[in-house]
C-alpha cells in the first residue's frame, strides 16, 4: 500500500495504483482519471457491489 494526498486528505491506495499515477503524471496536460481504488470506498461492500 502507498499513501497519496488528495486535496487535504491522505488516502491509502494499492501500490500498483500509485505506480500508475506516478507514471501518468510525467506526461504534461490535464486529465481526468477513474481509479476504482480511489473513487470507490473499498471498505463499503454495498458501494463496491453497486459499482462493479
Amino acid at each position: 500500500m502507498s499513501t497519496i494526498q488528495c486535496g487535504e486528505n491522505c488516502l491509502r491506495i494499492p501500490s500498483n495504483a500509485y505506480e500508475a499515477l506516478v507514471h501518468l503524471r510525467k506526461n504534461s496536460g490535464k486529465r481526468t482519471l477513474w481509479i476504482d481504488a480511489i473513487c470507490i470506498n473499498q471498505y463499503d461492500l454495498a458501494e463496491r457491489n453497486q459499482q462493479i
